[in-house]
Formats: structure tokens, sequence, C-alpha cells
């Protein structure tokens, strides 16, 4: 019975949770590639720290990982790299919906 709630478990993964994830992706990079890249970016920093405010376990990780690399910066030093990190990731996602104007074309 195990192996039938499992398969069970993946079809409905596979048809309902990912296209709804899909949508709540592919909202952000549309959105993203129609701003102009300076709001984009500010928006993609904006929306990166409000994703570190969910994912506290991500945190705790990136927290101790600052602790074993940095074990003479404090916490309020190694609460604020994670905050840039946070801020940089959305940053990038914008910025990376603009990357076809960015680099130059190779023909």
């Amino acid at each position: 019975m195990g192996t039938i709630r499992q398969s069970n478990h993946k079809g409905i993964k596979r048809y309902l949770i990912d296209p709804v994830v899909a949508v709540i992706v592919a909202v952000p990079v549309l959105l993203f590639r129609l701003l102009p890249l300076k709001i984009a970016t500010a928006i993609g920093a904006g929306l990166g720290f409000l994703v570190g405010f969910i994912f506290k376990k991500r945190n705790a990780i990136a927290f101790c990982n600052l602790s074993i690399a940095f074990p003479e910066k404090n916490t309020a030093e190694k609460k604020k790299i994670i905050r840039q990190m946070w801020c940089h990731f959305g940053r990038f996602f914008a910025e990376s919906q603009h990357l076809n104007k960015l680099l130059p074309r190779i023909d």
C-alpha cells in the first residue's frame, strides 16, 4: 500500500502542485521582463528580502555556514550578510530576465 500512496502523491505533485509553482514563477518572470531594468532590479531586491523571511531554515543554514567561515563576525554582521544574500538573489533573478538586452549578441 505504501507504494500506491507514493505513486498517487507523485501524480498529485505532477498535475496539481507543479503547475501552481510554474505560475508562481512565470508571473514575476513576465513582470520583470516588462519592467525597465532599474525598476525590475529594485523590485527584485525587495522581493528577495521578503523571501528571506519565508525560508527560515535556509537562513539558519546560512548562519551556521557563516559561523564556520567567519567565526570573528558577530551575530548582527552575519544577519546582515544573510539579508544582503537574499536581496542579491532577488536582484539577480530580476536582472536575468534582461540578459538578452545586457549581453552583446554573437552572430
